[in-house]
């Protein structure tokens, strides 16, 4: 294993996945023992949207050498905005709305 790669011992397969590769992103698996198996199928499709925006703005950032230049960085913000755009929609897709009374 490369220190810094986020790739543990387990290459990708169970225990030891290394960072962004468990369970939040899938793993393989159709339904985890997580709280997502209680969450309705749109939720679920939303965060993995998320998930695929988020993955797609972290490899354009490892990408980006020491000095970017303002392309480099316009187009870094943009992959930002759609990871935005995306907690975005889900925010106001999943509102809860206390009725307090007053």
């Amino acid at each position: 294993m490369e220190p810094g790669s986020g790739q543990g011992p387990g290459g990708g397969m169970g225990q030891g996945m290394g960072q962004g590769m468990g369970m939040g992103r899938g793993g393989g698996m159709a339904m985890g023992p997580g709280p997502g198996r209680f969450m309705p199928e749109n939720f679920r499709m939303m965060g993995q949207s998320f998930h695929a925006a988020g993955q797609r703005f972290a490899e354009q950032a490892r990408a980006m050498g020491e000095s970017p230049d303002a392309a480099e960085v316009t187009a870094l913000m943009g992959s930002l905005q759609e990871v935005t755009a995306v907690c975005r929609s889900c925010h106001d897709t999943f509102r809860l709305i206390i009725e307090d009374g007053s």
